[in-house]
């Protein structure tokens, strides 16, 4: 599951033996580059923003700078800047709405290029953990945004190279509930003092 809330969370859900076992990460902080030449003046003026989500000193970011609520009023102010353009947008509610609206050509850009790069993270991460039960989507960017989720996303979920029939084939869904996170905890305990989970 990926969850591009106030971070990015990132976490798996795999069997040992006949019980399931929750695998915590920090998958926010995977390394992000730019992937095309338009997009290096957007990382250099994210980096000079906002330098300590550098990852050393390459031209590279933790995702969490660019694929969070926190982090996208940063991304959005670099790209701004990087264009010569003002940024009178205050907070990611505003970038998203204003993305949505095609009112404002920086957050259009902000927003896409986000999407792009969720796609190509969740994708990754499906690839590197086998999710052939499905990889999903949450957290309140994407709950509240789930327009965002578009055929963009999907085909950056789908660039996999060689692999990219093993990608396509993997399950991919947005869950909408809110209270995941304690669901998954209240299952936890429930696993761990092996009584049948509740429906």
């Amino acid at each position: 599951i990926v969850g591009p809330g106030t971070g990015l969370g990132v976490g798996s859900l795999v069997w040992q033996g006949a019980r399931p076992t929750a695998v915590p990460g920090e998958g926010g902080h995977l390394r992000l580059t730019p992937h095309s030449a338009e997009e290096v003046a957007y990382f250099e003026a994210l980096i000079a923003l906002w330098p300590e989500v550098q990852m050393g000193d390459a031209l590279a970011v933790e995702a969490e700078a660019i694929l969070s609520g926190t982090g996208i009023p940063n991304w959005y102010r670099a790209i701004a800047a990087a264009r010569g353009e003002a940024a009178h947008l205050e907070g990611a509610a505003a970038i998203f709405a204003a993305a949505k609206a095609g009112e404002d050509t920086s957050a259009c850009r902000a927003v896409a290029l986000m999407t792009r790069y969720l796609g190509g993270v969740a994708g990754d991460l499906g690839l590197v953990l086998g999710a052939r039960g499905g990889v999903f989507i949450t957290g309140g960017v994407a709950q509240q945004n789930p327009w965002m989720l578009d055929e963009a996303f999907l085909a950056a979920f789908n660039a996999g190279g060689r692999h990219s029939k093993w990608r396509a084939a993997l399950p991919l869904g947005l869950c909408n509930d809110p209270d995941f996170g304690l669901m998954g905890a209240r299952n936890c305990l429930f696993v761990q003092h092996d009584r049948p989970l509740p429906d």
